[in-house]
C-alpha cells in the first residue's frame, strides 16, 4: 500500500493515485485524514518507537541537532501573513502604544461533506472559533465547485479556506514524474480559478511526504509561489514516530531539515497524536523542539494538530487534553493549530469514533470544549502571533527533547511545578506564557519576573485585555501567582524589553546508582527536583561539569556557569551509607564518611534528596 500510515483517511483511488504516481512510498492521499497515529493502526502502521526515553548510566536517546538543546534559545520574528493572519500595529500621540495584534489560525481537518453545506452549518464553525476551512474527509470535493462554495461561505464569515483541488493534488506525481508541460498546466488553472478570492489562504499540496518526494515539492510549492506570491503552500510533515524507511531520512531532524531547505514552504505543519488506549506516546515535545528549532532557523511559522476524535490505538480526548495540546503548542510558538477532525470522517478499518460533529451533522459534546478552548488560543494568539518565539523551558520533570530554565531567564519559578514557560518579544514588550503540562490536575505556583509590579499584567480572556497581574515587590522585582486549571495557561505581559531574570537553581547533580544516571535540580529556594535520565557529564545550558565521582554508584555535578569556579561539598548516599566529597576546579576529594546535611563550616545546605541511595549537596 502506498501511504506511508495508513491510519489516515485514504480517499479512494484519486489520492492515491496521486500519492503514488512516481512510484514513491509515502502518504500523499491529497488531503484526506489529518495524521500519523500510533502502533497497529491498520497493516503497516508506524509503530511508537521503544526507548526513546534516556536510561542507564549513559546518555540515552541522543537530542536531535539543532532541536533539543537548541530549542529553548532560538528566536525568530513569527511571519503573519503566513502563520498569524494579519499584524497591525496602533500608532500613539500621548497615550502609550497599542501592542501590536494579530490573529492566530484555527483550522479542521475533515469539513462538512458536499451534501451537508450550508449557511447554517458554516454559521457553527464561526461561532466555534475557528479562521480556517478546509475539504470533507469523504474524497468527494476537491474539484472547483465545492471549493469556490466553501471560499464563499468562509468570507461571509470572516474565514479563510485551504482548498484542495484535484489538479494540484495531481501535480505532485507530474512533478515527479518529469512531466513539467502538464504540471504548469494544472497549476495555471488552478490559480486562475481560486488566487483572485478574498477568502483564499493558501493551497493544500500533500499530506505526510517521504524525502524522496521533496523535490517534487519544490517545483510544485515554486510553482505556485511563481503564480500567486500572496498565497500559502499547504502541506503537513510525518511526526517522528515514522521510520526512517517512511522520512526517507536518517533522522527526524535530517527530515524536517531537509523539507525546509528544498521545499522551503511558508508555514510548517506537522501531527503528533500523543493520546493512545494504552497511555500517552512519549515523544510529542521531542517532536515539537525539533520543529520548532529548525522552523525558527528559517523564519517559518508552525501550525500543530489537535487530537479530537478516536481511531484505532488512540482514545477519545477530554477537554483538557485538546486544551493541552493547543496551549503547549502556542507556548513553544506555533502561530496555528488544526482538529483532527471537525466532521466525523467515513467509517474505515481505523474505527473512528466521533469527531466534533457526529455522521448526522449534529454536534458533538465537543463543540462546546472546542468553542471554550478556541476562545482561549484565539486570545492569546491575538498577541503571540505578531511576536518573536524567544525561548521556551520546561519547570518540574523534563519531558524528552525538552530542556530546563537556563540560569538568568526572565521568568523564574521557585518551586518544581510542572509548567512550559514560553517566552516572546515584540519591540519594547516580552510576553511570557505558563502553561500547565499536566492534563489532569490544576496546578499552582509563585513566579518572578524582573519588572516592577505595575509593569506587570495579565491576560483577561473572557473580557480579551490586560490586566493588573496583582503581584508584589520583590528584590528581584515582581512575585505572582498562578493557578492553572489542568492543561490551562495564562498570558502574561511585562512592559519593557526584558533580559535577565533571578539566576536561579545553583546546580544540577547527575546521580549514578546501579550504572544509571539521573539528572536532579538543586535549588537552594526550593529544595530538589528529579529532571530525567542522563550520562555522565550531561549538564543543561547554563551549567558547566564542575567534577565526578566515576563508579557505578557515584555522581556528577553541573555548577551554574556564575559558579563554577566555587567549591561544593556533595554528600552521597548508598545503601543508607553517606560519604562527602569535595568538589572544586574540575576535581573531586573524598573527605571520609558524612551523616545527612553534614557541611563543612562556611558552607550550608542546597538542597537533598532524602532516599537510601539519595545525596546533599553543600556550598
Amino acid at each position: 500500500m502506498c501511504s506511508a500510515l495508513p491510519r489516515r483517511l485514504t480517499f479512494l483511488a484519486l489520492s492515491l493515485a496521486a500519492a503514488c504516481g512516481g512510484g514513491e512510498a509515502s502518504s500523499s492521499e491529497g488531503y484526506t485524514g489529518a495524521t500519523a497515529g500510533g502502533a497497529g493502526t491498520g497493516s503497516g502502521g508506524v509503530a511508537h518507537q521503544a526507548g526513546a526515553g534516556q536510561s542507564g548510566g549513559t546518555a540515552g536517546t541522543a537530542q536531535q541537532a539543532g532541536a533539543g538543546q537548541s530549542g529553548g534559545t532560538a528566536g525568530t520574528t513569527q511571519q503573519a501573513g503566513a502563520g498569524g493572519e494579519g499584524p497591525s500595529a496602533g500608532s500613539g500621540g500621548s497615550a502609550p502604544a497599542p501592542l501590536p495584534t494579530g490573529k492566530g489560525t484555527i483550522g479542521y481537518w475533515c469539513g462538512p461533506p458536499a451534501a451537508a453545506a450550508t449557511d447554517a452549518v458554516y454559521d457553527d464553525i464561526a461561532k466555534a472559533g475557528f479562521t480556517l476551512t478546509s475539504n470533507a474527509c469523504d474524497g468527494s470535493t476537491y474539484n472547483a465547485a465545492y471549493d469556490k462554495q466553501m471560499l464563499d461561505f468562509a468570507a461571509a464569515r470572516g474565514m479563510t479556506s485551504i482548498v484542495a483541488d484535484q489538479r494540484i493534488v495531481s501535480a505532485v506525481s507530474q512533478a515527479n514524474g518529469g512531466q513539467l508541460a502538464a504540471l504548469d498546466a494544472a497549476l495555471d488553472a488552478a490559480v486562475a480559478d481560486y488566487s483572485q478570492h478574498p477568502a483564499l489562504r493558501g493551497y493544500h499540496v500533500m499530506d505526510e511526504p517521504g524525502a524522496g518526494l521533496f523535490p517534487a515539492l519544490a517545483k510544485v510549492v515554486g510553482g505556485l509561489k511563481t503564480r500567486d506570491p500572496k498565497h500559502i503552500s499547504y502541506l503537513n510533515l510525518l511526526p517522528n514516530y515514522a521510520t526512517s524507511g517512511q522520512l526517507g531520512a536518517p533522522s527526524y531532524d535530517a527530515y524536517v531539515k531537509g523539507y525546509l531547505d528544498q521545499v522551503a514552504p511558508q508555514i510548517v505543519s506537522w501531527d503528533y497524536y500523543p493520546f493512545l488506549l494504552s497511555g500517552d506516546a512519549p515523544g510529542f515535545f521531542e517532536n515539537m523542539a525539533i520543529i520548532r528549532a529548525r522552523a525558527l532557523e528559517k523564519h517559518t511559522p508552525f501550525w500543530q494538530f489537535v487530537q479530537s476524535i478516536s481511531f484505532v490505538g488512540h482514545r477519545a480526548t477530554t477537554e483538557a487534553e485538546k486544551r493541552w495540546v493547543a496551549l503547549q503548542s502556542l507556548a513553544y510558538g506555533a502561530t496555528g493549530i488544526w482538529y483532527f477532525t471537525y466532521w466525523t470522517p467515513p467509517q474505515t478499518a481505523e474505527s473512528f469514533g466521533d469527531g466534533i460533529i457526529a455522521p448526522s451533522g449534529q454536534k458533538t459534546a465537543q463543540y462546546a470544549e472546542i468553542q471554550r478552548i478556541n476562545e482561549t488560543f484565539a486570545a492569546m494568539s491575538k498577541y503571540l502571533a505578531p511576536a518573536t518565539s524567544r525561548s521556551v523551558h520546561h519547570e518540574g520533570p523534563l519531558e524528552l527533547g525538552a530542556n530546563p530554565r537556563a540560569p538568568g531567564a526572565p521568568v523564574y519559578v521557585p518551586s518544581f511545578a510542572k509548567l512550559t514557560v514560553g517566552v516572546f518579544d515584540v519591540p519594547g514588550h516580552t510576553y511570557a506564557l505558563l502553561a500547565n503540562r499536566d492534563y489532569s490536575s490544576a496546578v499552582e505556583a509563585d513566579f518572578i519576573v524582573p519588572v516592577t509590579p505595575d509593569a506587570l499584567e495579565r491576560l483577561d480572556v473572557a473580557k480579551g485585555e490586560f490586566v493588573d497581574a496583582k503581584a508584589q515587590a520583590v528584590p528581584d522585582g515582581a512575585r505572582g501567582h498562578v493557578s492553572l486549571p489542568a492543561g490551562d495557561a495564562v498570558l502574561l505581559h511585562l512592559r519593557g524589553h526584558v533580559t535577565d531574570g533571578p539566576k536561579g537553581a545553583e546546580a544540577v547533580v547527575g546521580l549514578v546508582r546501579g550504572d544509571s544516571g539521573y539528572q536532579y535540580l538543586v535549588d537552594g529556594a526550593w529544595g530538589v527536583g528529579a529532571l530525567r535520565p542522563a550520562g555522565w557529564d550531561q549538564c543543561p545550558a547554563g551549567y558547566t561539569p564542575a567534577g565526578h565521582e566515576l563508579q557505578s554508584n557515584g555522581f556528577w555535578l553541573c555548577a551554574r556557569d556564575d559558579l563554577k569556579g566555587t567549591t561544593f561539598y556533595v554528600g552521597s548516599v548508598v545503601a543508607d551509607q553517606g560519604a562527602l566529597f569535595e568538589v572544586s576546579g574540575g576535581g573531586v576529594k573524598a573527605l571520609g564518611p558524612g551523616g545527612w546535611d553534614q557541611c563543612p563550616n562556611g558552607t550550608k545546605v542546597l538542597g537533598k534528596r532524602l532516599d537510601s541511595n539519595g545525596f546533599w549537596l553543600c556550598h
